[in-house]
């Protein structure tokens, strides 16, 4: 049974044009995941990390809806695509992409994601990817 993925975005810019776009997508299955990046290892100077499994390995399709959002944002909180994709990409604000393009932009399916955290705060970060099989 397809999935139904009801997304919408609206922004404004003060004293300027204004954007508002909504739609309806069907999708073949969706995964969600929530996961903690640890905070930065001040000992050793590193950066938290977490690697995030955002679709099951033998169902990995073609994505066509992604986001990720935080509670928190910041240039010091990234993620990169495990296994040849984008790589650093900075989370300082809720990533939301919808289409077939997604693959490309991202360099392939994302199967994994890994976050990096270089705050002092542990971070939660919400997944939500669309696919079809």
């Amino acid at each position: 049974m397809r999935q139904k993925i009801n997304w919408s975005v609206n922004a404004a810019v003060g004293d300027g044009p204004r954007l508002s776009a909504s739609q309806t997508i069907g999708v073949a299955a969706y995964d969600k995941v929530r996961a903690v990046v640890d905070k930065k290892d001040t000992t050793a100077d590193l950066p938290g990390t977490t690697t995030v499994e955002v679709q099951p390995s033998g169902q990995a399709g073609a994505v066509r809806f992604f986001a990720v959002t935080s509670d928190r944002y910041g240039k010091d909180l990234s993620f990169t695509v495990v296994s040849g994709g984008v790589a650093d990409v900075a989370l300082e604000g809720p990533l939301v992409l919808v289409g077939e393009g997604i693959d490309a932009l991202l360099q392939k399916a994302p199967k994994k994601l890994k976050f990096s955290n270089g705050t002092a705060e542990d971070v939660t970060v919400e997944i939500v990817v669309g696919r079809e099989a």
